[in-house]
């Protein structure tokens, strides 16, 4: 798959008010969000806990992660993003793409909505 990049925007869930919109590289492989700290700092969004995450070079490092609404196309959604050093680059991760119901269209380099499965269907009234 080529890469390419998206814009979205990035909000403080407590104060919607607090947003920032940036040009992400979409990154499949990528778990979570990755957002320059400073970015997020400047929103009030503050780290609530830590993950370890494997780098590309085989190496491992613990990153800070915290909350954010993520916005793309029209749609919001909460999502944990990872706080990012100086000079690093938004990447938009498969988290991201979950959470707002998209799904990569490696022909046209875009985001699309995804078509969304629910297995469960034996629990909803009035679906047989």
């Amino acid at each position: 798959m080529g890469t390419f990049r998206v814009k979205f925007g990035i909000s403080n869930i407590s104060d919607p008010s607090k947003r920032s919109e940036v040009a992400g590289l979409v990154d499949t492989g990528a778990a979570y969000p990755f957002i320059p700290e400073s970015i997020l700092r400047s929103m009030g969004i503050e780290p609530n806990g830590e993950r370890t995450f494997l780098l590309a070079d085989g190496s491992s490092k613990v990153l800070p992660v915290g909350k954010a609404d993520l916005a793309f196309n029209g749609v919001t959604a909460p999502c944990l993003v990872v706080f990012g050093p100086a000079g690093s680059e938004p990447l938009f991760g498969a988290l991201a793409l979950e959470s707002l119901g998209l799904e990569v269209d490696p022909v046209n380099q875009r985001l699309k909505p995804a078509t969304l499965y629910l297995a469960c269907c034996q629990f909803l009234p009035n679906i047989h």
